[in-house]
C-alpha cells in the first residue's frame, strides 16, 4: 500500500473526487485531506467500485484511519482504503 509521511497527527478530510458506485482505478486519487500545511491525496490500494465512505468530508482523518470501502466487480470481496497520514 501507498503511504507518504509528513509531520503531522491527523488532518480534515476536505473533499471526495468521487461518489459511491463510482469505478476508480488502482492508485487513483480518491479524496483529499488538509493538514495545517499540506494537502494529502487518499490513495486506492487496488481497482473496484466505492461502495461507501466512512468520513463525512468536514471530519477529522488519524493516521491509518479507514475513509472508504471498496468492492472488486463480481467478487463480493472489499478492500478498505485507508488515511496516509503518518507522523515522521
Amino acid at each position: 500500500m501507498w503511504s507518504r509521511s509528513f509531520s503531522s497527527n491527523n488532518g480534515i478530510l476536505f473533499f471526495y473526487l468521487f461518489e459511491p458506485g463510482d469505478r476508480v482505478e488502482f492508485d487513483e486519487s480518491i479524496a483529499e485531506i488538509e493538514t495545517g500545511k499540506i494537502t494529502i491525496d487518499i490513495i486506492t490500494p487496488e481497482a473496484g467500485f466505492i461502495q461507501e465512505f466512512l468520513v463525512k468530508q468536514g471530519d477529522i482523518v488519524e493516521p491509518g484511519m479507514k475513509v472508504a470501502i471498496i468492492s472488486k466487480s463480481g467478487e463480493g470481496a472489499t478492500t478498505h482504503v485507508t488515511s496516509s497520514i503518518f507522523e515522521s
